[in-house]
């Protein structure tokens, strides 16, 4: 038996930190293949969100196979979603750039995941091909009595808008 850490070691020691990804989907496509829509409307999922961090950019399949299995499916488009932290974006440029472009040609979602803005602006999220960001909860919390967080999530949603990004 192996638990989730060793397996997750595992796939990334050899670059294939998606084959985690792939039986998620894989394990979702057959829920949507026999359910259909309808099961994950009724129990309120519009999107189907999965969060990766860098050791994801070194899979050089993991793209590909998103994109096939989110064929195989025939998922609606933006039903499955990827979400990368803020932090690591500006370390991996290159690499996000292109994963974004790829998915967004699958219309798979792709979106930043606990943004502050402290790691990079929403100007450039637009240019990678970003959609929609999601603030952080530690920006969020006590947002209602905090002038000063409320000020930070106000300037961050009307940036986002702006630029045309969601914000969540």
């Amino acid at each position: 038996i192996f638990n989730a850490e060793e397996i997750s070691s595992s796939a990334e020691q050899e670059g294939r930190t998606g084959i985690i990804t792939e039986a998620i989907i894989n394990f979702i496509g057959n829920m949507y293949q026999e359910h259909g829509n309808g099961a994950f409307k009724i129990n309120n999922f519009e999107r189907i969100a999965i969060n990766i961090d860098s050791t994801y950019l070194k899979d050089l399949n993991l793209v590909n196979g998103i994109v096939s299995l989110n064929d195989t499916y025939n998922f609606p488009n933006n039903f499955l979603s990827f979400e990368i932290p803020e932090e690591i974006i500006p370390t991996h440029i290159n690499e996000i750039q292109k994963m974004a472009q790829q998915l967004a040609s699958a219309h798979i979602m792709f979106s930043v995941d606990r943004y502050t803005g402290e790691y990079i602006g929403v100007e450039k999220l637009k240019a990678l091909g970003f959609k929609e960001i999601k603030i952080a909860r530690n920006l969020i919390y006590k947002v209602d009595t905090d002038g000063q967080k409320f000020n930070e999530v106000r300037d961050i949603v009307a940036n986002a808008k702006e630029v045309g990004i969601d914000v969540s």
